[in-house]
């Protein structure tokens, strides 16, 4: 059987043979403790390290030096000499400059009288002065004063009968506004000799001046305004009625435009808006307290046309009401639709039969466009009172044939 020659050892120096024993001897290392030295502690610390003695704390290589001593003492004389150098500094500071000025201070207060020796510092008292006035110069200021008493009193009386005067002439403007030309007898009190109720026609000249037709262009203005503001809050038909006949009167030609804007403004804000809550629906139980309607689709068109006609009753249930006739075509319900329109006093009740009225028939008009729809409906129920259409004898003769067929 062949063996593995062993590995070459990793140590740089060549075997020795077993056989040379004598240079084993000289290459063996000497010992690092003997056995006959004293027991230093530096020859017990190497003992501790080679054999593994416990508890054992190697020391610090940190070298201790006496040095720090030196250089705190020599820190703690310099200090000792700064606060020295800084304690004389201020005593010889106070021997140049303090000592002598309080030196001054108490040999000037020794030579001051008793009644006198009160500190510099202390502030001076004012003292009052006599002054004569010559008697002339007290004559013209007391006459001063009386005239510019005088003065005051006539500005006060400037203003009292400048707002006097304001006054009338706002009074002025609103009768003359809300009547025209007619008389409108005006009483004054005013104290420049105006007289207290002037004539008719110095009222009407007065009247016609720039600046009162100005005045009277602006109220009236103001008054559209406030109709289309009172359309649009309350639902009510009447202010909207008031901006029409300004339309059309021809005496007020001046505000055509101002009128126009204004209704325009209340048909855009019923074109988008709708007053009444979506899921209102009609009190059966109020309206018919026997329990003969228990749903609103068991109410028949005249139970409806009689609630719409109804003008006293809340006009939600107008509304509703009118909601509920669209799509039922017979002359009665357009009749009572087109009824509604023209004469219910509230809008949201004429929008919403003119829209039922729009969904019965199929056509489409412009919102509140009453001229135009009364006429057009006019015409279609003298159509429908004479003899029926070919195209509906011929839809109906078709009708009659399919059955049979």
């Amino acid at each position: 059987m062949t063996q593995v020659p062993d590995a070459p050892s990793s140590s740089d120096k060549p075997a020795v043979p077993p056989g040379d024993s004598s240079q084993a001897g000289q290459q063996k290392r000497a010992a690092l403790l003997a056995d006959g030295q004293a027991d230093t502690p530096k020859n017990q610390a190497v003992r501790s390290l080679i054999t593994g003695a416990p508890n054992y704390r190697r020391p610090a290589n940190v070298k201790r030096s006496t040095h720090a001593q030196r250089l705190f003492l020599l820190l703690f004389v310099i200090v000792l000499l700064l606060l020295g150098g800084m304690a004389l500094f201020g005593y010889t500071f106070y021997l140049r400059e303090i000592k002598p000025t309080l030196s001054s201070l108490q040999t000037y207060s020794r030579h001051l009288p008793a009644g006198d020796a009160t500190p510099s510092s202390a502030p001076a008292v004012a003292q009052a002065v006599a002054i004569e006035i010559p008697p002339d110069v007290r004559q013209e200021m007391a006459a001063s004063s009386s005239a510019l008493a005088e003065i005051q009193r006539q500005l006060d009386s400037l203003r009292k009968l400048q707002a006097d005067q304001e006054g009338q002439v706002r009074t002025l403007a609103d009768r003359v506004a809300s009547r025209g030309a007619q008389e409108v007898p005006v009483s004054t009190a005013s104290s420049a000799g105006v007289p207290t109720e002037p004539t008719s026609d110095a009222l009407i000249a007065e009247a016609n001046t720039p600046s009162m037709m100005e005045l009277r262009l602006l109220k009236e203005r103001n008054r559209l305004t406030a109709y289309a503001d009172e359309a649009i809050a309350t639902g009510e038909r009447e202010p909207l009625v008031r901006i029409v006949e300004a339309m059309s009167d021809p005496e007020r030609a001046n505000l055509w435009h101002a009128a126009k804007a204004e209704y325009y403004r209340v048909m855009g804000h019923y074109q988008f808006v709708t007053r009444i809550d979506p899921g209102f629906r009609l009190p059966l139980d109020e309206l018919y307290p026997k329990g003969s309607v228990r749903d609103e689709a068991d109410l028949t068109t005249e139970q409806l046309i009689e609630l719409l006609s109804q003008r006293e009753s809340d006009w939600q249930i107008r509304l509703r009401s009118a909601f509920l006739l669209g799509g039922r075509r017979t002359p009665e319900v357009g009749n009572a639709l087109i009824d509604a329109l023209k004469n219910d006093p509230s809008l949201d009740v004429a929008k919403e039969a003119q829209l039922s009225f729009e969904q019965t028939l199929g056509r489409r008009f412009r919102l509140f466009d009453i001229p135009a729809i009364e006429s057009w409906w006019q015409t279609q129920v003298a159509l429908r009172s004479g003899p029926a259409p070919r195209a509906e004898l011929r839809a109906k003769e078709d009708s009659d044939k399919k059955p049979e067929s």
